[in-house]
């Protein structure tokens, strides 16, 4: 019987699939209790014949977004949980014995920590994040919702699994949205009223490297990619929004709108003063905001006055991000 789908997507990189897929394969887990589905939209004769193998269902699909092969993916899972790996991360060798006693006792949506590693996939460092274990659900996530925040238990796909229930929920969104996919999984399950667990077990493997969002040497590609992206999250969030049912998780999803919202403006060329926002963003900070919202929002009036010396310090700090792993 399978328990556990592992979902591994791939957009035109071919350079980690193999390293992804081998730390799936070395889990402790039954191996014939977990099947591993490879979505991606390229042919190559290595892994095509790597996935033979192994007995990895490999599909050829051309959907543009990665939420499209997230949700093809799901199309071809028959386990009763679902786990969504990146092609470029990696899984510790006990996460899927960890989420299959996690996911239990009502718990529909499971979040664990990482672990940063380098491109070349050695560990990076020893990251020194306080133990934490939060379940949350509509009825207390005003008490908790920053301290998840502030433990980035709303970031990365590659940490989220969940029960095949909400997976088919969210397939028709995943299809249909085209960035921040994290944000909608956690953000859905919330306002659908389900029990989530995020905890501090560093489960998976998060790679730094220079790809489409992280460019290095090209600072005006670097903004135009991330405005992009950005500019795609706060449309799906804002689409989100008509999930919501119960006015304070309302409120909380427009906060995340507008928190992402604030970010695309800076990202892009424009020299505008939005009052509106601003005043908005603040009203809900007080809910909700962390730390790094505020400084958001200083770089964002920064920008306002000295525009390239605003967007060169952001450019620096996130090269020693990608670097390091710690935001210089």
């Amino acid at each position: 019987m399978i328990k556990i789908s592992v979902i591994i997507s791939a957009h035109d990189r071919r350079t980690y699939v193999k390293s992804a897929i081998e730390s799936v394969l070395a889990q402790s887990f039954d191996r014939e209790s977990y099947e591993i589905i490879l979505v991606k939209n390229f042919v190559d004769e290595d892994i095509d014949i790597f996935c033979s193998k192994w007995n990895i269902k490999n599909i050829l699909y051309n959907g543009k977004s990665l939420g499209q092969k997230m949700a093809r993916g799901i199309d071809e899972a028959n386990g009763e949980i679902i786990s969504f790996l990146d092609d470029d991360d990696l899984f510790e060798s006990n996460k899927l014995e960890t989420i299959y006693s996690k996911l239990s006792n009502g718990i529909e949506l499971y979040h664990n920590d990482i672990n940063f590693i380098k491109e070349n996939g050695s560990r990076l460092r020893v990251d020194s994040t306080s133990h934490y274990s939060y379940i949350i659900d509509i009825s207390n996530f005003k008490n908790m919702i920053r301290k998840i925040r502030e433990a980035r238990a709303e970031w990365y796909m590659s940490c989220f699994s969940m029960s095949r229930k909400l997976a088919l929920e969210l397939k028709p969104l995943y299809e249909t949205m085209q960035a921040s996919f994290d944000k909608i999984t956690f953000y859905y399950a919330l306002a659908k009223a389900y029990r989530i667990l995020c905890d501090s077990d560093k489960l998976t493997l998060y790679r730094l490297h220079p790809s489409l969002t992280t460019i290095k040497d090209d600072m005006p590609a670097y903004f135009n990619t991330k405005a992009r992206f950005f500019r795609s999250s706060t449309d799906s969030l804002k689409s989100l929004l008509h999930y919501c049912k119960n006015s304070d998780t309302k409120d909380l999803i427009y906060y995340i709108f507008l928190h992402e919202y604030i970010i695309f403006l800076f990202m892009t060329k424009e020299r505008n003063f939005p009052v509106k926002i601003i005043f908005a963003f603040v009203r809900l900070w007080v809910r909700y905001g962390i730390l790094s919202d505020t400084i958001w929002l200083i770089f964002l009036i920064f920008k306002f006055f000295m525009p390239t010396k605003a967007h060169y310090i952001h450019y620096n700090r996130m090269l020693g991000y990608y670097e390091t792993g710690q935001i210089m």
